[in-house]
């Protein structure tokens, strides 16, 4: 342990030491007011495989109601159009279930 004069009053005091003994100065701030550090360890694999299950989720909910928009005004029910509702509407629920292995995969592998 070395000795350091406080700057305040100029006495010696203990590096070690959180305060001067003299005048009550604090020399070090002590560890427990350190901000902590935040390090994230997510990856960022499971954030894309989240990103693309709401992208899926929203394509899932929208574009069957621009469809269903579309269909009601020509009054025409293509199979193609039917088709494309159907798929539309497979996306929600598959979007929603790469969502959910996403976050429980960051959750997972977070540690």
């Amino acid at each position: 342990m070395a000795l350091i004069a406080c700057p305040d009053c100029g006495r010696e005091v203990s590096d070690a030491a959180t305060a001067c003994p003299q005048c009550g100065r604090p020399v070090q701030p002590p560890a427990a007011l350190k901000p902590p550090q935040v390090i994230e360890q997510t990856s960022k694999r499971f954030k894309g495989v989240q990103a693309l299950g709401c992208g899926l989720m929203l394509a899932g909910f929208f574009v069957p109601l621009i469809i269903g928009i579309i269909m009601s005004e020509s009054r025409t029910q293509s199979n193609t159009a039917m088709a494309g509702l159907v798929v539309a509407t497979l996306l929600l629920p598959v979007g929603f279930v790469l969502w959910i292995v996403g976050r429980a995969r960051a959750w997972w592998h977070h540690g």
